[in-house]
């Protein structure tokens, strides 16, 4: 019991710090609020199920503190040092994203509509999920679909980042069609892909990657289009409040008065809650191997065989963080010296530049919405979405170079 209070106390007192040195609520302390929420579900979990947990200890929760500290280095600063710094010039590159953006979404919303909505209706949540787990779900029909959802998953960010740059004060005027057309790319193949697979933690993630990019130009936004902003903001929590109860009742069932279960009620406290836990008890504690970046790169042969059978592990399909990711490849040390240098490196793109383009930008979003996402884990073959996003930084930064 001690060791989970103390591992709250110390995200805890780190985002007091933070306040008290920046006094802003800012990305860096949507970062530290976020860990520091799990942390405390990560509490409540062990007080409802303490023998599940009987292999915990303090010194892996220390790590994997010292260790996302590190990581998250780079967003230790005022948010409006940033900000102060932004500098982007129209491009034609940018309009050549944001239209094969909108393309994507209007392919992906033509072969999964009707599958949605007939999700919908039914409101057969859990055989939806079972079809997931099992395997049995369709990913897409055919090569142009491949695309057009690789593209846009990966990509989502950066969309949303050029969305809240449009609702800027110079902006918003004249481009008010493609404002709307890219806020629909964004949500309704987000909301098909939700749906298909009847998840909670992707709504969460989606209001993740829209927070962060909005506090990145809240302030060169005009105080009516912010105001709009905070309104469709609510009606939106209202919408997922509404599917999330709906899929967590289908899922786990509900009580006489027809609120949620004990069963239900118990999975949220769970699915919120373990990751943390996880890490120190079900990984740290008793792996005796490492995959040598076979997670990383997405080798399947491990799923198949297991990580569990392979490694010694016993996490079988809990959270475990993204710390715990590269932890399952490179072991404590390797993934020690990770944490020093890839942040800086990452630092370099945006933190000491003396100005940043929206290419930059780009690279501070991801790598935010991947720490914060990383709060609970990151998938297998993650290299990928790196990959990808310093494709598209490079082709941003070669084409505004030869314009």
């Amino acid at each position: 019991m001690l060791e989970v209070i103390l591992n709250f106390i110390m995200y805890f007192f780190t985002i007091i710090f933070y306040w008290k040195r920046y006094k802003s609520v800012d990305n860096g302390f949507i970062l530290l609020f976020v860990y520091s929420a799990i942390a405390l579900v990560c509490v409540f979990n062990y007080i409802s199920n303490p023998n599940d947990w009987i292999g915990l200890s303090i010194f892996p929760l220390i790590y994997l503190f010292i260790v996302n500290i590190l990581f998250f280095r780079p967003f230790f600063f005022k948010n409006s040092l940033l900000i102060e710094k932004v500098q982007i010039q129209n491009s034609s590159i940018y309009n050549l994203f944001i239209y094969v953006y909108i393309i994507s979404a209007f392919v992906i919303l033509y072969y999964g509509y009707n599958s949605a909505i007939d999700t919908i209706f039914r409101g057969e949540w859990s055989l939806v999920r079972n079809d997931v787990y099992s395997g049995d779900m369709v990913l897409y029909q055919n090569q142009l679909e491949r695309f057009a959802k690789i593209f846009s998953g990966f990509l989502q960010p950066t969309a949303i980042l050029f969305f809240f740059y449009l609702l800027t004060e110079t902006k918003v005027k004249s481009n008010k069609v493609t404002i709307f057309l890219l806020l629909f790319a964004i949500l309704l193949p987000s909301f098909i892909t939700i749906i298909s697979v009847a998840s909670r933690g992707l709504v969460v993630v989606l209001v993740i990657q829209f927070l962060v990019s909005y506090f990145v130009f809240k302030r060169k936004i005009t105080k009516k289009t912010n105001k709009i902003i905070r309104i469709s903001s609510l009606a939106f929590l209202v919408l997922f409040l509404v599917y999330s109860i709906s899929v967590t009742k289908s899922r786990f069932g509900e009580n006489i008065s027809g609120g949620l279960s004990d069963d239900a009620e118990s999975s949220l406290l769970f699915y919120f809650g373990h990751s943390m836990l996880t890490f120190a008890d079900g990984l740290t504690d008793t792996i005796r191997e490492f995959l040598w970046g076979d997670y990383l790169l997405g080798n399947e042969e491990i799923l198949k065989v297991g990580i569990d059978n392979l490694l010694g592990t016993h996490f079988e399909t809990k959270f475990y963080t993204f710390v715990g990711s590269l932890y399952l490849d490179f072991g404590p040390f390797f993934t020690f010296i990770i944490a020093i240098f890839f942040p800086f490196l990452i630092s370099l793109v945006f933190k000491y530049k003396k100005k940043i383009d929206m290419a930059d930008l780009m690279i501070y979003v991801y790598y935010l919405t991947f720490l914060i996402n990383g709060v609970f884990v990151v998938g297998i073959g993650y290299y990928l979405g790196w990959v990808i996003i310093f494709i598209i930084y490079g082709l941003f930064k070669l084409i505004n170079i030869l314009e």
